[in-house]
């Protein structure tokens, strides 16, 4: 695994309320977790690779796709209902979804989550 420091630099031209770019349709793939926002680590300054042996146990599935709104625990901009999440291992502020071979990487951000 490559993990090269998973800095999250956010504008303040980004609605964070919402995890959204300009529009409901161009979201930022993010998800929330025990409170804490994940912004997928191909949107970061800091892109992180992953492998299988990375992955831990299954963190949570996606309960909701919500783009237009404030991010509530469960919640996925871009991913299905259902969609399996994982924790990395030897990473807390990590997790994955394993998407056919590849593996994507979301990072902690300072986004706000509504629990």
């Amino acid at each position: 695994m490559r993990v090269v420091g998973a800095l999250v630099a956010l504008g303040a031209g980004l609605l964070v309320s919402t995890g959204c770019r300009s529009s409901d349709t161009d979201c930022i793939d993010a998800l929330s977790f025990d409170g804490r926002t994940y912004v997928e680590s191909d949107d970061t300054a800091d892109p992180v690779t992953l492998e299988p042996d990375d992955l831990g146990s299954l963190a949570m599935k996606v309960a909701r796709t919500n783009c237009g709104g404030q991010l509530r625990d469960g919640d996925a901009t871009t991913l299905a209902v259902g969609t399996s999440i994982y924790f990395v291992l030897s990473e807390p502020d990590m997790l994955a979804v394993a998407d056919g071979p590849a593996i994507v990487a979301f990072v902690v951000s300072d986004l706000p989550v509504r629990k």
